[in-house]
Parts: C-alpha cells; structure tokens; sequence
C-alpha cells in the first residue's frame, strides 16, 4: 500500500429514501349567507366553488360536518332550521351529492397546483327549504360547517 505518492479514490453507497406526504388544502371558501329565496322555488339556496389541492393531483375524500349532532342545523339561540348540504365529485361541480352528516364522498378532482391555478374545482350547495321555516320566530341562524379533507 502506497500511503504517501499517487491518488487512491474511494467509492461508497449511502442508500437514501424521500417520504412524500399526502398533502391537501382546501382555500376559496366563504361565509354563505341565504337572504333571498330561489325564484319560482320552495326553497333558498346559495353555491360556494372553492380550490382543493392534492399533492400530485388526483382523488380525495371529503366530508361534511355541522357540529350539531346528526343533522346540519342553524340556530338563533332558541329555534334551529335544518339545511341540506349538496358537495361537487368534479372539477366541474356539476356532479352534486346531497350528503348526511360525516358521510364521504370521493372526488377525481383534486389539483396539483397549490392555488388551483386560479381554477376552483370543487362547489359546496347550501339548501333550506321553505317548509323547515314554518313556525321559525324572526332572527338570524348561524352555523359552522366543516368540511374535511384527505387524500385517497
């Protein structure tokens, strides 16, 4: 062994690997407010489109939660009024689902740009219908609705 004169090159391996996560985020949503009835219906509704990411693109699951037990419901402190929450399979939204609370649904739709690349490519449908108004006292019912999202 020649420890001082000449050049020795010396080749090691270090195996490595990289963990991608299942990142989503859901932006563009907005407080709903129903002040005025569908014309020519029985009920008021009002459309949210909003942007889901998934990292890579491609499918996740969504649900829907009202925080008000087993049914979506908006309260004024003493009366409450169900609503009906319709969520969009597509990019589109022309697909909509009526969905109970905490049932998923899966969508092909998600995108692989952060910001949706300005395209939002989900809808929320919020619905009350005229009938779960009889009886109502006068006010203003407010709720929470969450919406969760995961990768599939």
């Amino acid at each position: 062994m020649d420890m001082g004169q000449g050049s020795s090159v010396y080749h090691s391996r270090i195996p490595f690997k990289i963990t991608l996560p299942n990142l989503v985020k859901i932006s563009g949503l907005e407080d709903i407010a129903l002040t005025e009835k569908v014309p020519g219906k029985s009920y008021y509704r009002k459309d949210n489109r909003f942007c889901v990411f998934v990292w890579g693109g491609g499918s996740y699951t969504i649900k829907a939660n009202g925080n008000s037990g087993d049914r979506f419901l908006l309260s004024n402190g003493t009366d409450t009024v169900a609503y009906i929450v319709r969520l969009s399979r597509t990019a589109s939204g022309r697909s909509l689902k009526t969905v109970f609370v905490d049932q998923t649904i899966t969508s092909s739709a998600g995108s692989s740009a952060v910001d949706c690349n300005g395209q939002d490519n989900a809808r929320i449908r919020i619905r009350i219908n005229e009938r779960e108004l009889t009886g109502k006292s006068a006010g203003i019912y407010s709720g929470t609705l969450s919406l969760t999202v995961e990768a599939s």
